[in-house]
């Protein structure tokens, strides 16, 4: 079943104009919503909702070094390259070379408590000892209780960039320890994460020590470094973690914002989150504004993205529908009807026509002696010489197997006889190798001249015994009927 292109454009339009109707009359009831309660909505529904997917966030970026080290801790490479004496230094650097992939990770190593070689991607060697303060971190990381601990310092080297190191206990399946490993990431990607946040929910985040100093915000943060003055982020800092915290009121200038404070035990911070209470109802109008220019702009591309994606699958359908996928010929189902129309148009303009049935000759040889894949490329090659030799407003179609079927309108039976001659002496000099061995491929043909208020039946039928006069009589032939 097909719709025409009046039709699809008018279903495609009247979707849009109910997208567009439904959406802007569900903005203006938000609309006069938010006018009214919109501090309350903020603060008892979308800040606790919007704190919850930010923390969430946050967490997973900065708790991934953890995971890392966590899993180099456990891999069964480590544990058995370990137990197999560390044989092979290149093996475990090429293994630390290999947790590198990640762009914000650039450093990793393992450091072994049976030979204290400290391993490293760059494979330069190198050992920790008790004595060496550079190394009081890892005998610290030896005796702890817990199975890994998150330090965040500064790189030096790195424009004072915020990284965090994470050094993982590593222990054998019978409580063992055998080392540490460990990651250090740098924060770049949490700074950009805070510029996204602010950007997606209209909402600022930042980080803050346990002092109360900014340590990481985004590029956009324009607020104090040092938060320690500010009684009610004081309380909310000293409330005890996995306590849910309040949704406190500051007010900064002119604007009202609601704040409200996570804590993040990795690395020992608190996230502060705050976003403006939009008492103004200019901040509320330019928020529905937005969502309708939004949506205005995404039904005119959705609308023209489904108008030519049905377009295209229509096309497709058609064609899978009408076109037979192995010749390209037309199929039967669709020969029934362009035949009809095409009878109709000669009787209107009092025409003759005619019809030529072909057939493979000795086609069942062809697929027993070299298989269906070469049948197939003789069918295809037969196929796309009948369509060079026939006119384009002629109806070629695959009757069925290796026999196909050629309507020509307006044309004489002295014509067709020589169109068909023409047709099997093209397929003649066809030229076709299987096996390493050539083949030579004919073709029989019958034609019929329709006569006067024939059916369709009964004049393919003239055509279908004429072929198999021309196959009886010795084949590679023409017949009339």
């Amino acid at each position: 079943m097909t719709f025409s292109p009046r039709t699809k454009q008018t279903q495609i339009v009247a979707l849009a104009v109910l997208f567009l109707l439904g959406f802007f009359l569900n903005s203006l009831v938000s609309y006069h919503s938010a006018r009214s309660d919109m501090r309350a909505q903020i603060a008892d529904t979308e800040m606790p909702l919007t704190s919850d997917v930010i923390h969430a966030d946050l967490s997973k970026v900065l708790h991934y070094p953890v995971t890392i080290s966590a899993v180099m801790a456990k891999d069964a490479f480590v544990q058995s390259w370990i137990a197999d004496g560390e044989r092979d230094a290149q093996q475990i650097e090429r293994y630390l070379s290999a947790v590198l992939d990640n762009p914000d990770v650039f450093t990793s190593y393992f450091i072994s408590d049976a030979t204290r070689r400290y391993y490293h991607p760059s494979g330069k060697a190198r050992f920790v000892s008790p004595g060496n303060p550079e190394n009081v971190w890892y005998f610290r990381a030896r005796d702890m209780h817990s199975d890994y601990e998150t330090i965040v310092s500064v790189d030096e080297m790195n424009a004072d960039a915020l990284v965090v190191f994470v050094n993982h206990r590593v222990r054998d399946d019978a409580g063992t320890f055998l080392g540490v490993t460990g990651v250090g990431m740098k924060l770049t990607s949490v700074s950009s994460l805070l510029d996204k946040i602010e950007q997606d929910y209209a909402t600022r985040a930042y980080f803050v020590d346990s002092d109360g100093k900014v340590v990481l915000s985004g590029a956009r943060y324009d607020g104090p470094a040092d938060l320690s003055d500010t009684t009610h982020l004081i309380d909310a800092l000293a409330r005890p973690e996995g306590q849910r915290p309040r949704i406190l009121s500051r007010q900064i200038g002119d604007v009202e914002y609601l704040t409200t404070v996570r804590t993040l035990p990795d690395v020992g911070w608190r996230l502060v989150i705050e976003r403006p209470a939009a008492t103004n109802a200019w901040y509320t109008d330019r928020v529905i504004l937005s969502n309708m220019l939004v949506a205005l702009i995404f039904t005119i591309v959705i609308g023209g993205l489904a108008n030519f994606t049905i377009s295209g699958y229509q096309h497709r359908l058609e064609k899978l529908a009408t076109i037979d996928h192995l010749t390209q010929a037309i199929n039967r189902m669709a020969f029934d009807v362009t035949f009809d129309k095409a009878l109709n148009a000669l009787k209107r303009r009092s025409e003759t026509g005619a019809g030529i049935m072909l057939d493979i000759d000795h086609f069942k040889h062809i697929n027993d002696q070299y298989g269906h894949l070469s049948g197939d490329r003789v069918l295809q090659t037969v196929a796309a010489t009948i369509q060079a030799n026939i006119r384009e407003a002629d109806l070629f179609c695959r009757w069925g197997g290796e026999e196909f079927f050629v309507f020509l309108g307006n044309c004489p039976k002295a014509q067709a006889v020589d169109l068909a001659e023409k047709i099997r002496h093209a397929v003649e000099r066809l030229s076709f190798t299987f096996d390493e061995q050539p083949l030579a491929v004919t073709i029989s043909a019958g034609v019929a001249v329709l006569s006067p208020n024939e059916d369709r039946h009964h004049f393919i039928e003239r055509a279908d015994q004429a072929l198999y006069a021309a196959k009886s009589s010795g084949r590679n032939r023409v017949e009339v009927a």
